[in-house]
């Protein structure tokens, strides 16, 4: 009768030992099932870039008025414009870091970052983010006068002690557009014409005005990648500034030419 005093709490120590360790096993289970979920959900999130540009109001207030110099090269062709792209795509303009004339010491270039939303032509890079460069910008007058000539330079910096006039040339700018171009918007979507330049190692949009034209899609402040319905879009003619099928345009201006 003692052995069986003894066994009985054996047992039910064993199966309380049992119960509790199944207990541990299947929460265990359960932790790792959530920690399983929240990181499918994790990886199943969609890249959201914040939108940004250089281009404050305290930069557009101190910018001169445009300075508009002739196209170099007056023939911006449909066929021209196909032959030296290795993109025709719809981005959305995720940052505008800056203008600088580092990339050319003429005129200056503005870079950032943008997504590459539909390919229409060319390398197919649809969902990536990439830097690119553009001819002109609005470009501070110190960095400017670096690039140009010491007589110009010098010449300037007499008459403005001859009229009395200081200019705080960090913080004050030249808003540069060549021909026909357009100024970039950070979180505006362009039909974008892009070369990719080895020298910059950045996709350069070419062609000014005839290469990066708006479309009909409403300012973001973050940016994902969309993959959208071009029969649904129009796109800005940059000269008459009226709204254009998109779709037509890419059938008369790139399908044919390719």
């Amino acid at each position: 009768m003692k052995k069986l005093i003894f066994i009985v709490p054996i047992i039910i120590l064993l199966v309380i030992g049992f119960v509790v360790t199944k207990v541990y096993i299947n929460k265990g289970e359960e932790y790792n099932l959530n920690d399983k979920l929240e990181e499918e959900k994790t990886s199943n999130q969609v890249d959201s870039y914040e939108v940004y540009s250089y281009i404050t109001d305290d930069v557009l207030k101190n910018s001169s008025e445009s300075e508009t110099t002739a196209l170099f090269r007056t023939s911006y062709t449909p066929e021209y414009m196909i032959e030296n792209s290795d993109v025709i795509a719809l981005v959305t303009i995720i940052t505008i870091d800056g203008a600088s004339t580092e990339y050319s010491s003429m005129f200056g270039m503005t870079y950032g970052s943008m997504m590459i939303n539909n390919t229409i032509f060319g390398n197919d890079i649809k969902e990536q983010v990439v830097e690119y460069i553009k001819p002109g910008g609005r470009i501070s007058l110190e960095d400017w006068e670096k690039a140009q000539p010491q007589a110009a330079n010098e010449k300037r910096e007499y008459l403005r002690q001859q009229s009395g006039s200081e200019i705080d040339k960090q913080n004050t700018y030249l808003n540069i557009v060549l021909g026909n171009d357009i100024e970039l918007e950070a979180g505006k979507t362009y039909l974008a014409y892009l070369n990719y330049s080895d020298t910059f190692q950045k996709y350069e949009i070419i062609g000014l005005g005839n290469g990066l034209r708006e479309i009909n899609i409403e300012k973001k402040t973050s940016v994902t990648y969309q993959n959208y319905d071009i029969n649904s879009l129009k796109i800005k003619n940059n000269d008459t500034k009226e709204w254009e099928d998109l779709d037509t345009y890419i059938q008369e201006n790139i399908e044919i030419y390719k």
